[in-house]
């Protein structure tokens, strides 16, 4: 039988941060996928087009990610371990009327398993108006909590979201 794909809640924001609740241990895999934009303007710098993650409202130094990719002609990627987030660097900024929204996916495999850590992957970038870089990235990210991941909070590194930013996601049964 071919993989079933549910989708299970989408999220429309303009605060700092959203957070997928209730999430169902009925699945054998997670996916997000969303685009997002903040309000940010006074910086081209990468920092500022990040936003960050973490499981089951954890804010310990529980989590480690890296991730790879290309800023403004250039090749970037840090590796971070017991952090208290997972940062994700796909998010455009409004410093210019014309720059669009970053887009991302996130997959995390065996989310409801509660005798290991837990990994998954993600992507995405953006792309700023002349002035100002573009990014794309890949990364992989890790939770070392064994509690089966029941809710998702996804916040903006600076700023807030801006009307437009948006997330769904989706359950993924194997059988």
């Amino acid at each position: 039988m071919a993989n079933v794909v549910t989708k299970i809640q989408e999220i429309s924001s303009t605060s700092t941060s959203f957070t997928f609740t209730s999430i169902p241990a009925t699945y054998d895999d997670l996916m997000i996928i969303g685009s997002a934009k903040n309000s940010h303007t006074s910086s081209s710098n990468l920092p500022p087009n990040s936003c960050y993650m973490r499981f089951n409202g954890d804010t310990g130094s529980n989590y480690g990610f890296a991730w790879w990719g290309s800023y403004d002609a250039s090749f970037y990627g840090p590796l971070q371990l017991n952090v208290t987030n997972i940062e994700l660097p796909f998010i455009a900024t409004s410093e210019s009327s014309n720059v669009g929204f970053g887009h991302y996916w996130i997959h995390i495999p065996g989310y409801k398993e509660t005798s290991s850590a837990k990994s998954g992957l993600f992507a995405g970038g953006w792309s700023q108006s002349s002035s100002a870089p573009s990014g794309s990235f890949r990364g992989a990210l890790t939770w070392t909590g064994t509690a089966a991941i029941s809710s998702i909070l996804i916040g903006a590194s600076y700023a807030s979201y801006v009307t437009g930013t948006n997330a769904t996601l989706y359950g993924i049964s194997n059988a």
